[in-house]
C-alpha cells in the first residue's frame, strides 16, 4: 500500500494518512476517537474506498459514527466551505470532477455519493433555516 503525508487543515498536522489514495487518518493521536471517525468517514468516503477495494480496511479502522447529525454537518462543511470560502454543493462536486476527472477513482466515487451528499447538505440547510 502506498502511504504518503497529507495535511488535514482542520487539525493542522501532517501524518502518513493515505492508503491506496484514500484518506485514513488525520492526526489521530491529537484528538478524540469521534473526531477521528468523523474525518475518516468524511463525505461518504466509504464509497471511494469501495472503488479501490479498501472498504473493509477503512470501515475496520474508522467505524462510521452512528450520529447522523454530526456526519451530515461534516459533509456540509466539506461540500460548502472546503477551503473556508463558501460554495454550493453543486459547484463543489463539479470542482472535484474537474480536478480528478470523471473516470478517476474519485470521479466515480463522487458521482456515486452525489445523491447522499446532496441529501446530507439539504438536511443541514433545513436545520439551519429553523434556527
Amino acid at each position: 500500500m502506498v502511504f504518503q503525508h497529507v495535511r488535514q487543515s482542520a487539525l493542522g498536522v501532517e501524518h502518513p494518512a493515505v492508503v491506496g489514495g484514500v484518506l485514513l487518518s488525520d492526526g489521530r493521536e491529537h484528538t478524540d476517537d469521534l473526531v477521528v471517525r468523523l474525518v475518516g468517514n468524511h463525505s461518504f468516503v466509504l464509497l471511494e474506498a469501495e472503488e479501490r477495494g479498501l472498504r473493509d480496511v477503512l470501515h475496520a479502522e474508522f467505524p462510521l459514527p452512528g450520529r447522523r447529525g454530526l456526519v451530515d454537518a461534516l459533509v456540509y462543511c466539506d461540500m460548502t466551505t472546503p477551503s473556508g470560502t463558501p460554495t454550493s454543493c453543486r459547484d463543489r462536486i463539479a470542482e472535484i470532477l474537474n480536478r480528478y476527472g470523471a473516470g478517476s477513482f474519485v470521479g466515480r466515487f463522487i458521482r456515486r455519493a452525489e445523491p447522499e451528499i446532496k441529501t446530507a447538505v439539504e438536511r443541514v440547510e433545513r436545520v439551519r433555516a429553523c434556527q
